[in-house]
């Protein structure tokens, strides 16, 4: 009997999807004594060393642009796909510079819900230019960290992960 190409979304392990806004392909150089000296590579490896040692059967994907409409394509591609699917355990996402402006991400990522979703931000927006006080998806978030620079994103993962038990999705 031949396997069917469009297996169900549940025997695959839940998928993590990390996604970071404009910049943070530069994190290392740009203004390393606000968003420190590790790369953004560092970062994801830290993750998927994170996940190993959760021994949770989970995957965890990247994506990172600087282009709004490329951010809103990759959110939709998920809705359509995972999260139709049931296969989405969560949103770990730094819209950065969109964190304050974007309304278009801001209903993007509305659409992901009820899938659990972390902001997070390097540095304490609150703590800077009056400008990036305001989070337009912060009410959508489930969980908010920002100043533990990348740190943040380790704790945001963990929040996700036991969220994941406790739903008891198939990641043992």
């Amino acid at each position: 009997m031949s396997k069917k190409k469009d297996a169900p979304a549940a025997s695959a392990p839940p998928e993590i999807h990390v996604l970071n806004g404009p910049n943070l392909n530069m994190l290392g150089f740009r203004e390393p004594e606000v968003y420190g000296h590790e790369t953004l590579t560092d970062l994801e490896k830290k993750l998927r060393d994170a996940v190993k040692e959760s021994g949770l059967k989970v995957k965890i994907r990247f994506f990172q642009t600087n282009y709004e409409g490329e951010m809103l394509d990759y959110i939709h591609s998920l809705v359509l796909g995972l999260a139709q699917k049931g296969g989405l355990g969560g949103i770990l996402i730094n819209p950065a510079a969109w964190t304050h402006t974007s309304i278009a991400i801001r209903d993007a990522v509305m659409m992901l819900k009820p899938v659990p979703i972390v902001e997070v931000h390097l540095s304490n927006p609150l703590e800077r230019e009056e400008f990036r006080h305001h989070s337009v998806i912060e009410d959508l978030a489930d969980y908010r960290i920002a100043g533990m620079g990348q740190d943040g994103y380790l704790e945001g993962l963990r929040w996700l992960l036991s969220e994941m038990q406790k739903e008891r999705l198939d990641v043992h």
